[in-house]
């Protein structure tokens, strides 16, 4: 039988009150253990004064000899204080390190080494190696396990995308639900409108570049991965039929970063109707991804609440941020909130690269403009793994000074010690923050009272209240039962078997034997690292090659973090809907040619249609499109489809298919009539108008529409790069290349207009892509 292993919350003694959110991240790691046999401790230390004491009167008695810490940058002087305790009663323990801080500076550190550098990103490790046994960096559900083993190495590297131990989307998903029997869920205090609420965790990961923000250069923290709907909404009934609550905070970076996150919002609003109740919701969004139609389903769903990192009032700030969201399209988003009566907390912050008075100034006013109804205001700080830290070098007169520069303007910060020192985490909003950084304008004092000022101006001004603190709880030995054990409030732990809410989880870890899961129909290849015949043999099924791989510049911004085909129509990407009119006819076997951000659209199709086949082909970010298509021909049979990822139309493949047979081509291009940009004006011989016509088809001319047939033998002819200007050209040239007249529905998206109309013709009822003959098909094939 496994001995227990105990799990330790430190306490955020830096915040206002410690019991408002419960730690879900080693509540999952719990969960793990406990599915897997091994009994847990779980020693939540929030909101306990004399800590150190409660560590060492469990570890003084604990038949466990594993103990394993979670912590952010502010709880490590925290976590560093608990391994102390536990070492000074406990000398053959072994104490392991796991959650974001060790993650940021590994993530740090690696950077270093890959520049050649020892610099303070390997003195924090080293400071962290020193303290602890064992450190985890990345995903801890499934590297838990290497930690406990006796000859486990000293570094568990779990944030690397190739690690069987990097959570995918498919892992994600079928983990247990967080072990929250094993802390006092009744002494955490949340509402959202007078409503109690717990905390979930939808997706992990923002791919934004915000120089302030931790984990640019973790791929645990900047990759986004999902949870399937289903299994989210299984959480949330969980939730409420266990502990009674019907408010949830997602705690997540970005909801709305997610293209899926419209269909999750009416599956929510769905559940609520079933359980006869009315969730109230909050979470947070980026602005200039936060549009009209996202706000509607989160009002629907629930949602009363959205926190938006707006950070800064002033243009230069944004810009020295990486923010990618304009003071525009800030404004835009508190726009939308209030159309749709959805409450927004402002989440500010100073002291970034050319901070000065004027700026600190334009944020204040921006706040009074826009009128949040709620607001945070702290002070930035270079935490390892941000920009700010790992992109900094030490000051010339100084060297315990660090100096980041960007356009021009400079953040200077001080050295810090983050096993020791975490005062400078927010505090008293009164009288208790200090500021570590300063810049060109500002001394660090001065950033305080700033600070202080637009905290209690706007404040005063737009009527909001403090948030309340809460005092934190002395542990006193006569407070536990009989012998030694401490109350229920710090300590649980699993009970001779795990209980029956835990059995009927979601599917267990054993089922999955890679980075992939066993049940999971994406594959992922490098072209150059594989043979024809390491991937063929997927039966007498026709591959459907699409092209997924241009940067989408006319879709900019979108597409500067996403790639085009992931812009979403009606809640789903435009490839989706593409892969669906295939499906729909019969055709799943499915080749994405990626290039333009292929993390994305593997982390999406991960494990999300099980009925598919998705292959994921990385054909390189810059190659073209002819270049695309022939780097996927290890992966196609003698005849296959092709096309564009970025055009619907409602074409009948098997017809397309039929006419390619009989062409005796070797290529089928489907064309249909030229639609004019702009109306046309019909008159007679005088001159006089006759009628207006809107965007008329211009039947003597025919545009390529993609919706391809290739034969393989035609990739032999291929020449140049570019598929439209080389490839087809020279196939046509030869005699080789026909067309499918198409007299339907076909429409591309090639910007952000053509987007909104196609959004509006999903909202006007059936997409004028799926024929009645192929929504019939696709009811029949479940699609």
């Amino acid at each position: 039988m496994n001995l227990p292993v105990t799990l330790v919350i430190p306490p955020s003694v830096f915040l206002l009150d410690e019991r408002v959110f419960m730690n879900l991240g080693i509540l999952k790691v719990a969960s793990v253990l406990e599915q897997q046999g091994y009994p847990v401790e779980m020693l939540d230390l929030s909101g306990i004064q004399n800590y150190e004491e409660a560590a060492r009167d469990h570890a003084l008695r604990s038949s466990s000899n594993c103990f394993g810490l979670t912590a952010t940058t502010p709880q490590l002087p925290s976590a560093v204080s608990v391994a102390r305790a536990i070492r000074s009663v406990r000398g053959d323990a072994r104490v392991i390190l796991g959650g974001p801080h060790i993650t940021l500076v590994n993530a740090a550190r690696k950077r270093e080494q890959k520049l050649g550098l020892t610099g303070r990103a390997h003195r924090a490790f080293e400071k962290l190696a020193a303290n602890f046994d064992v450190l985890v960096a990345g995903d801890g559900e499934d590297a838990i396990f290497q930690s406990l083993a006796r000859d486990s190495a000293p570094l568990i590297d779990a944030d690397d995308p190739r690690s069987d131990l990097f959570l995918n989307n498919a892992r994600l998903s079928s983990l247990p639900l967080p072990a929250r029997h094993l802390v006092d869920v009744d002494s955490y205090r949340y509402t959202i409108d007078g409503v109690r609420a717990l905390s979930l965790i939808a997706q992990l990961g923002c791919p934004f570049g915000c120089g302030f923000c931790g984990g640019r250069e973790s791929p645990m923290l900047r990759r986004v991965r999902m949870r399937t709907v289903d299994s989210i909404i299984a959480e949330m009934v969980h939730l409420h039929k266990t502990y009674g609550v019907r408010g949830f905070m997602f705690y997540d970076d970005e909801l709305n970063v997610n293209p899926g996150m419209v269909e999750l919002m009416r599956a929510i609003a769905r559940t609520a109707r079933e359980l006869n109740t009315e969730f109230r919701l909050r979470g947070f969004v980026k602005s200039e991804l936060f549009t009209d139609e996202q706000a509607e389903v989160m009002y629907a769903a629930g949602f009363r609440w959205i926190l938006v990192g707006f950070e800064s009032g002033s243009p230069r700030i944004l810009r020295n941020i990486q923010k990618k969201a304009s003071l525009a399209d800030n404004t835009r988003c508190m726009e939308i909130a209030a159309r749709h009566n959805l409450k927004v907390k402002a989440l500010m912050s100073c002291g970034h690269p050319g901070e000065s008075t004027e700026t600190i100034r334009e944020t204040h006013d921006w706040l009074l403009e826009v009128k949040p109804a709620d607001f945070d205001m702290t002070i930035i700080t270079t935490y390892p793994g941000t920009p700010y830290y790992d992109r900094a070098v030490p000051l010339a007169s100084n060297p315990n000074v660090w100096e980041y520069t960007i356009h021009g303007d400079r953040l200077y910060s001080y050295e810090l010690d983050y096993t020791e020192v975490a005062d400078y985490y927010k505090g008293d909003p009164e009288a208790g923050y200090k500021s570590f950084v300063y810049t060109d304008h500002l001394k660090p004092e001065e950033i305080v009272e700033l600070r202080n000022f637009v905290e209690m101006d706007v404040r005063q001004r737009l009527g909001i209240p403090y948030n309340p603190a809460t005092a934190a709880v002395r542990y006193e030995h006569s407070m536990g039962q009989a012998g030694y054990s401490l109350p229920p409030n710090i300590l649980r732990s699993t009970v001779n078997t795990v209980k029956p809410e835990i059995e009927t989880r979601v599917a267990s870890a054993a089922a999955h034997t890679n980075g992939c899961g066993a049940h999971s129909p994406l594959v992922t290849v490098n072209p150059a690292a594989h043979s024809a015949a390491a991937v063929t043999g997927a039966g007498d099924a026709i591959q459907v090659v699409i092209l997924c791989g241009g940067k989408g510049t006319r879709s900019h911004p979108f597409t500067e973090n996403y790639p085009k085909v992931m812009m979403p129509i009606g809640g789903a990407p435009i490839v989706v809907h593409l892969m669906r009119l295939y499906a729909a006819q019969g055709f799943t076997n499915f080749v994405l040619a990626v290039g333009h951000r292929p993390e994305i659209l593997e982390d999406y199709f991960d494990g999300r249609f099980p009925d598919w086949s998705v292959r994921i082909v990385d054909t390189g970010e810059e190659a073209d499109t002819g270049e695309r298509l022939r780097r996927c021909a290890p992966y196609v049979g003698e005849t296959f489809f092709a096309t564009y990822g970025d055009g619907l139309g409602d074409v009948d493949l098997g017809k397309l298919m039929a006419f390619h047979m009989r062409s005796g081509g070797l290529a089928t291009i489907t064309s249909v009539p030229l639609r004019s940009q702009y109306g046309t004006v019909h008159s007679d011989g005088s001159g006089q108008v006759q009628r207006f016509e809107e965007k008329p088809l211009i039947r003597e001319y025919w545009v390529n529409a993609g919706f391809f047939v290739f034969d393989k033998r035609a990739l032999d002819h291929c020449e140049g790069e570019d598929l439209e200007v080389d490839v087809l050209p020279n196939l046509a040239g030869k005699g080789l290349l026909f067309t499918y007249r198409h007299e339907g529905f076909w429409k591309s998206m090639d910007t952000s207009k053509d987007q909104h109309e196609l959004e509006q013709s999903v909202k006007a009822g059936t997409p004028p892509w799926m024929t009645a003959a192929t929504l019939q098909s696709a009811a029949a094939r479940g699609v």
